[in-house]
């Protein structure tokens, strides 16, 4: 992709595992299609820059990791995902509660 990579951006598909594990979790925690959306919109478009990658069998699967807020009962999240130019497939979504931050 060429341009302002911020301009530029790929079609987010999520695979039914995937799909349902975000439904759940926006029943769950009332502002996590907040934390999606912004998710979503920054896989999109640097898909790389946010992730680790590894190649299995010739597919490279991206893995990436977005801090949660325990005040905010936003959960952790950990995000599985194949791209090419045109599109982001998510499939799998793993999240956990995050710890509280200790106030001295």
């Amino acid at each position: 992709m060429q341009g302002n990579p911020w301009r530029n951006y790929r079609t987010v598909v999520e695979e039914t595992e995937a799909s349902e594990e975000i439904a759940k979790l926006k029943q769950q925690h009332p502002r996590f299609e907040e934390q999606w959306d912004g998710f979503v919109w920054l896989v999109a478009r640097k898909p790389v820059e946010i992730s680790l990658g590894k190649i299995i069998d010739g597919v490279t699967y991206r893995l990436s990791h977005r801090a949660g807020d325990a005040r905010s009962n936003l959960p952790d999240i950990a995000v599985l995902y194949t791209f090419d130019d045109t599109s982001v497939t998510i499939l799998y979504i793993s999240v956990w509660e995050p710890s509280e931050i200790e106030e001295e």
